[in-house]
């Protein structure tokens, strides 16, 4: 799956130098860059679909993307209730996506699923798993592999796209930080002959301080503000030593993240992007599970691996071909939106 995405980020550096043209210097929206490339990737590993975003910004992809993710009120109310009041959600009606998103997803899907089994295609990714759970000899739920899709899609577009802005954001505005992991960047292409490879990127030894960076992005800025989880013990789950409180079977638990991040007990400074806080010598002192931006244990993010290589990627070939400054439009304090889920 790494050739996708190293083909794709591609793109995205060509199309800076479009943007760019013949000028010194040209003026991005570093969201809406990300969101087309988060877009690009995520429809071509998981529905083998050149949506081509960044060339076609008014397509249906990123139009679908960016009416999920629209930070109105009466949006952040349906994502509320998805997540804290599922009742209300059947009740009303609530959807992720519109029906015409909804129909377009679908159409895409059944498309390329017929495609592959008529012309014996695979690409082992999404689709390939929907054909073989559609062909197993249990009887199966048409509706089950749609919303598989959709979800696929859903949870990967704007988790992604925030992170590489975000990060791409404070590496603009701090120029010793662009300076160093640059530099690292550098290195790396040195020790594999140009070459940016799966391994090079994902294995944190070999760009520590860029995975320091992420890291600390993902603290200042989570991806979801809290994670929710349902006690499924019969017994229930005692709090003992650190409370008194058992939780019963089917209780909710919430547990506020965005919190946890931002508590000056937890990270001195907490307001400060500091990567640092994630170097090797300094990594000890993070209290245990006060960092969790992916969740943990046995049921965290199984999106997690392929989430980070999207960023990081993306990033890579960004900071290896530019260099970024910020505009006088760009904000000094990011103001996060209050009517937005994420």
């Amino acid at each position: 799956m790494f050739y996708i995405l190293d083909k794709i980020s591609d793109d995205l550096i060509n199309f800076i130098h479009m943007k760019r043209g013949d000028n010194e210097k040209v003026e991005l929206e570093l969201k809406d860059m990300a969101a087309l490339y988060s877009t690009d990737v995520i429809v071509s590993c998981a529905y083998g679909v050149d949506a081509k975003s960044l060339e076609n910004p008014k397509g249906e992809f990123p139009t679908l993307g960016r009416y999920m993710f629209e930070p109105t009120i009466w949006r952040g109310f349906e994502f509320l209730s998805a997540f804290m009041l599922p009742q209300v959600t059947k009740f009303f009606g609530f959807k992720l996506f519109t029906d015409k998103g909804g129909k377009f997803i679908e159409e895409t899907i059944t498309h390329v699923m017929n495609e592959r089994e008529k012309n014996g295609i695979k690409r082992n990714d999404l689709v390939d798993t929907l054909i073989e759970l559609k062909n197993d000899d249990d009887p199966f739920d048409i509706n089950i592999i749609m919303a598989q899709a959709a979800v696929f899609f859903s949870a990967g577009y704007e988790t992604s796209s925030i992170t590489n802005s975000f990060a791409l954001y404070e590496i603009a505005k701090k120029e010793e930080i662009q300076n160093r992991v640059r530099n690292e960047i550098r290195d790396m292409l040195l020790r594999n002959d140009g070459k940016v490879t799966y391994d090079s990127l994902m294995n944190a030894t070999e760009m520590p301080y860029l995975h320091q960076i992420i890291n600390e992005t993902l603290r200042l800025y989570p991806i979801i503000p809290i994670l929710d989880r349902v006690c499924t013990n019969p017994d229930g789950y005692s709090l003992e030593p650190y409370g008194d409180f058992k939780i019963p079977i089917g209780m909710p638990v919430y547990i506020p993240v965005y919190a946890l991040h931002l508590d000056a007990d937890n990270f001195p400074e907490p307001m400060k992007f500091n990567p640092d806080r994630f170097s090797p010598d300094n990594i000890h002192n993070i209290k245990p599970f006060t960092f969790f931006p992916f969740g943990t244990g046995p049921r965290n993010c199984i999106g997690e691996r392929f989430g980070l290589m999207q960023v990081i990627t993306g990033i890579v070939k960004v900071l290896k071909e530019f260099k970024l400054e910020p505009s006088p439009q760009t904000p000094t304090e990011i103001v996060i939106e209050k009517r937005a889920f994420l």
